[in-house]
């Protein structure tokens, strides 16, 4: 098996070889994640004293980019970030901690959804202690099999 069958999926043992254990994107373990306190950057997005900004803002810590996964993982489980993951190896093929232009654009629908954009948004590109709550709210909904869109409406 060359190295671009083990890219594409060629087999799950090379994908974890190269590519780490498929990363959980079910709305319970990324909720967990996120209210653990094991990751401080949450912690500090929920007092305002940190967001996470688009990658034409500013670069990521390492710290911001573990974050930014943890973000990551909980789009694509609300079905914000298109992935099919019906596809062997399908997160070799995904940039995590990366905050490009993929996930600046579910992080506008989501802030959309939740009536937040024009104040934090910055179309997307900015992720703050608001869309944080709108994101814990969604998953909690999801996770309880709710409608997360109900869930995080602007009221």
């Amino acid at each position: 098996m060359d190295v671009s069958e083990v890219k594409s999926g060629g087999g799950s043992w090379w994908c974890r070889v190269w590519n780490g254990d498929e990363p959980k994107t079910d709305a319970k373990t990324v909720l967990s994640e996120i209210n653990s306190a094991i990751n401080g950057v949450f912690r500090e997005i929920e007092a305002g004293k940190t967001t996470l900004l688009h990658k034409d803002l500013e670069r990521l810590s390492d710290r911001g980019k573990r974050a930014l996964s943890i973000v990551q993982r909980g789009l694509i489980g609300l079905g914000l970030i298109k992935i099919d993951q019906s596809k062997k190896c399908w997160w070799s093929n995904f940039s995590f901690g990366i905050y490009g232009d993929q996930t600046a654009g579910a992080i506008k629908i989501l802030q959309d959804a939740s009536g937040i954009n024009r104040t934090e948004g910055k179309e997307g590109k900015k992720f703050g202690k608001e869309t944080l709550s709108a994101l814990t709210k969604a998953l909690k909904a999801k996770a309880e099999g709710e409608d997360w869109r109900e869930a995080v409406k602007a009221k």
